[in-house]
């Protein structure tokens, strides 16, 4: 089932990545007037300019397309697929002032510390609460 438009879904990758027109052009081999046309509305992309974008971010073409569809990302560098709760806190992250990224990355080297860099278990958190957070 369609609940979206190829001209929001574009929109919403730059959002994600948090590309310019520049940006986008360069990732996808496109022309800037040929995706400002799609961003715009003016224009619908072709099969071949779907592919040629999602291919570009290893994404599903049909969520590209405006399709109920997850969104599977895989990340080239890695190797693993991101739930689209997770791609959401990584946008976050990524439009967050460095302040903020220095917060997080704080938390989370706190995180690590406190659990050993899993999740806190019930038996960890007594452990701790019995020790004390110096011992």
């Amino acid at each position: 089932m369609k609940v979206s438009t190829s001209q929001e879904r574009i929109r919403q990758l730059m959002d994600m990545y948090n590309l310019t027109l520049s940006d986008l052009a360069k990732r996808t081999g496109l022309a800037k007037s040929t995706l400002s046309y799609y961003i715009n509305g003016k224009s619908i992309p072709r099969q071949e300019q779907i592919a040629q974008i999602a291919d570009a971010f290893s994404i599903n073409p049909a969520w590209l397309m405006g399709y109920d569809v997850k969104l599977p990302y895989k990340m080239e560098q890695f190797d693993f697929t991101l739930t689209p709760e997770e791609m959401d806190l990584l946008v976050e992250y990524r439009n967050a002032d460095d302040n903020t990224r220095e917060s997080i990355k704080r938390l989370l080297a706190y995180w690590k510390m406190i659990t050993g860099g899993g999740i806190l278990d019930e038996h960890h958190e007594t452990e701790k609460r019995i020790q004390g957070p110096g011992d």
